[in-house]
């Protein structure tokens, strides 16, 4: 399990290319879930948008009834040195649909119409579920608030 920012969010934090993380706004930033059927964090530089991440062929979005990506509330980032930080409110996925294989978060932030103008900003893997028809909650603040934590029901 590891959360990770892609590079491009990092070295373009604060610039005016699209990634200015220090200005959230609600629904500034959202979340959509990636199926455990092989999902392998690419930090090509060519791999910066939702459209380049979801046109490999081993990362595909959920599709579960019920299924739809999140706006993020709460969000901030911060930087320590070489280290980088995110904390939003929890995000909760109404998922009724059950069966598919579950193993990522990806953060990006709403530069437009179209996910080509959708940047990358983080991904968390984690240990692999099956979606069971109950809610899955992305727990973004536990403890000291860099965590980030995935419950079902």
């Amino acid at each position: 399990m590891a959360t990770s920012f892609y590079p491009e969010a990092y070295l373009q934090w604060g610039t005016t290319n699209n990634y200015e993380l220090d200005d959230a706004t609600a629904n500034e930033y959202l979340a959509l879930l990636l199926r455990g059927d092989g999902f392998t964090p690419n930090f090509d530089v060519n791999d910066l948008t939702v459209t380049n991440l979801l046109a490999d062929a081993q990362n595909s979005e959920i599709t579960a009834t019920g299924y739809a990506r999140k706006g993020l509330s709460s969000v901030t980032f911060t930087k320590s040195g070489t280290q980088a930080f995110w904390k939003a409110a929890n995000i909760v996925f109404a998922i009724t649909g059950t069966g598919q294989d579950v193993q990522a978060v990806v953060i990006f932030k709403d530069n437009g119409a179209g996910d080509g103008n959708k940047k990358l900003i983080l991904f968390h893997d984690f240990t692999q579920f099956i979606l069971n028809g109950k809610d899955v909650t992305v727990r973004t603040n536990d403890t000291d608030g860099t965590d980030t934590i995935f419950t079902m029901g």
